[in-house]
């Protein structure tokens, strides 16, 4: 009877095109939270900032590695599976592909590069498989039990401060477990994101105490960005979820009035400058203006194949050149994810990453009004949060750490209301 239940278990799953085999199942998950943590960067960090080197512990390197070998055998085992979710997402597996050959074929190889380089298969990979394997709701599941540990372990570590504060001119910032404040509060706006839509037996404790370690950790980190990236999350997942606001009219009406008082706000103000200065920032975005400008200038003369990843620039970029930017010595990355992806791989691998970016845009977009389950207003929140958010930063979605995580994430969860009427109908 247990037997003829498994084989109708697995004949209905692959009925709905998924490959569904227990110990399959298992893996699948636990390699889940083990990229997430990898993605993740939680460990003990150095104040690289100021100009300590970092130097990973050898469990780190092994840690990483035994996540890179899993995907791979994963994959293998799964290759069809894989292979459907490669022609459903051509554009972002097709970057995939540009970004391993360049890490091998462009400049002098370095292993360590292509072993960085193949975050970006593994993300790809593991996410897709997952949606295939488990369903994008079980998947949310293990996400969010996993986002309330690294939430409350980067509370945690606050009983040692050398390690959770940061120093010099960032002194007073808190970072918790990651290598900065800025990573932190990314961190926790993904985390909150998943606490959102958490599973509806999720106990309302629990979910109150997430939600208010959420906010604890953007305040402590003074991420102002992060605040507002948190709130539009939220105001995505309360509205579409539950009363479809995100269609009614007056939310057109809001929109209005805060571009109307935002221009009062600007007018009163003497110069830009002085309008971000109110906000607690400043006009060159923490000096991102110059090196946008660098980064730009460095298009001219770059190769159609790009530098190469880790290579921005070499063999071109002077202290001379530095010095007219006013950077002083230093120069590692663009500071934005469309800018580095350019510069980093080149008019075609640059494009298709741009590409890959705007490809998705329309069925997220459409599949969260369309149908407002929480996988489509999680994959729309997160969309939304990678693209705004690397405009500053290159971690936030071009590099193949969290961002690209959470971007490939997105754009593995959402579910197109044909399929939803689909599977309502085999329910049925």
């Amino acid at each position: 009877m247990l037997n003829e239940s498994r084989a109708n278990s697995a004949a209905s799953a692959l009925n709905d095109g998924r490959m569904f085999i227990f110990p399959n199942e298992i893996w699948v998950k636990w390699l889940v939270v083990a990229l997430f943590v990898k993605v993740s960067g939680l460990r003990f960090w150095s104040h690289g900032y100021l100009g300590q080197a970092y130097e990973p512990s050898r469990l780190v390197y092994y840690f990483e590695f035994a996540v890179t070998a899993a995907t791979f055998a994963l994959s293998f085992v799964n290759a069809r599976v894989l292979w459907g979710s490669v022609l459903r997402a051509p554009v972002i597996a097709g970057f995939v592909v540009y970004a391993l050959a360049s890490a091998i074929l462009v400049g002098e190889f370095q292993l360590n590069v292509l072993l960085y380089v193949l975050g970006y298969f593994e993300c790809f990979a593991v996410l897709s498989l997952a949606v295939a394997i488990v369903g994008s709701q079980r998947l949310i599941d293990v996400l969010f039990r996993t986002a309330v540990v690294l939430l409350f372990a980067n509370v945690a570590i606050a009983v040692v401060p050398s390690q959770s504060m940061m120093l010099g001119e960032f002194s007073g910032y808190y970072r918790g477990l990651s290598a900065h404040r800025n990573d932190l509060a990314y961190l926790a706006v993904i985390c909150g994101c998943l606490v959102l839509c958490a599973p509806r037996n999720t106990s309302l404790i629990c979910r109150s105490a997430c939600l208010l370690t959420v906010i604890a950790l953007l305040g402590a980190a003074r991420s102002v960005q992060g605040i507002i990236l948190f709130g539009l999350a939220a105001f995505i997942h309360f509205g579409a979820a539950r009363t479809r606001l995100l269609k009614h009219p007056m939310v057109a009406v809001t929109a209005a009035f805060v571009v109307g008082l935002f221009a009062v706000v600007w007018y009163s103000f003497a110069n830009l400058d002085d309008f971000l200065k109110f906000f607690g920032r400043d006009s060159t975005f923490t000096g991102r203006d110059r090196i946008w400008a660098l980064s730009s200038y460095l298009l001219q003369f770059m190769p159609l194949e790009g530098y190469g990843y880790g290579r921005i620039g070499v063999n071109f970029i002077s202290v001379g050149l530095l010095e007219k930017f006013r950077l002083g010595t230093l120069f590692t990355t663009a500071h934005n994810s469309y800018l580095e992806a350019l510069l980093a791989y080149g008019w075609f691998g640059g494009g298709a990453f741009v590409l890959a970016v705007i490809w998705p845009s329309w069925r997220i977009i459409s599949s969260v009004l369309s149908s407002p389950r929480r996988e489509n207003t999680l994959a729309f929140a997160l969309w939304l949060i990678c693209i705004v958010g690397g405009i500053t930063a290159s971690e936030k979605l071009f590099l193949p750490t969290l961002g690209w995580f959470v971007f490939v994430l997105a754009q593995a969860l959402r579910v197109e209301p044909r399929l939803e009427a689909v599977a309502g109908a085999k329910n049925g």
